[in-house]
């Protein structure tokens, strides 16, 4: 269960990381 929570956060994280990016 917690690897997929910190999965789960790596994909926020990277998604809210080329958001910035893009903005």
């Amino acid at each position: 269960m917690t690897i997929i929570i910190t999965w789960i956060f790596r994909i926020l994280g990277y998604l809210t990381i080329m958001r910035a990016c893009v903005l």
